[in-house]
């Protein structure tokens, strides 16, 4: 009987074991692809580029039209994790589409903390290290909101008409680099976009859209 016992006591050990490992595996698994949504709206940017907005203010020039090129904007919080990942695959389309687009990253900074907050953030010097990009602090959000962008590593693309061709994520789940539909839709659609000047094949693209997984731009207390 107590051999018995014994055989019977390992047995159920073993299936909690076994039910605590795919638990803990099916709680990463949720992790890595969860979506942070606030409203209805967020994380889906306007089809229009709102008038007030600064991201392509570099990019003005003197003749009739103000941008010349496609802008790729990708929205950070300075203490994310997991957007290192986003910020890798951001430089790997910014290396590609050098000379082609204005590459932009913009770290969000709240109201009650001073711009050194941002800037001793590795994730801040990671990306002032990257080659065809330009870096900004998004003062208490502003540009974030004006584009309804919730989540770190939410990325625009917008036409030089200030058209959407493009919002969402650019990685495959929360920390993850790699190719991902995310990625491979903005290079799809800036190589449509050189391909066909006149815009026309680019017509509906700009519902393409791909999951952002990242921590909420919202979240101060990092």
């Amino acid at each position: 009987m107590g051999y018995m016992h014994m055989r019977i006591s390992a047995g159920v050990l073993s299936v909690i074991w076994a039910a605590c490992i795919c638990g803990t595996v099916l709680a990463l698994a949720w992790y890595d692809t969860r979506i942070y949504t606030f409203a209805p709206r967020a994380n889906t940017a306007p089809v229009k580029l709102p008038s007030s907005s600064g991201i392509d203010s570099s990019a003005q020039t003197s003749g009739l039209h103000k941008y010349t090129k496609p802008t790729v904007t990708i929205f950070l919080h300075p203490y994310c994790p997991c957007s290192r990942a986003s910020l890798t695959e951001f430089a790997v389309l910014a290396h590609e589409f050098r000379g082609m687009a204005d590459f932009r990253v913009l770290f969000m900074k709240p109201i009650s903390r001073q711009r050194t907050w941002v800037e001793r953030s590795s994730l801040y010097a990671r990306a002032q290290a990257m080659p065809y990009c330009t870096v900004n602090i998004d003062d208490n959000g502003v540009e974030a909101a004006l584009v309804n962008a919730v989540t770190s590593g939410f990325t625009t693309v917008y036409s030089p008409e200030g058209r959407l061709l493009f919002s969402g994520g650019i990685t495959g789940a929360r920390g993850h680099e790699g190719n991902n539909p995310g990625e491979e839709a903005v290079r799809v659609i800036l190589r449509k976009y050189y391909s066909s000047r006149d815009g026309k094949t680019l017509t509906n693209l700009w519902s393409t859209a791909a999951p952002t997984f990242g921590c909420t731009l919202r979240d101060t207390s990092q």
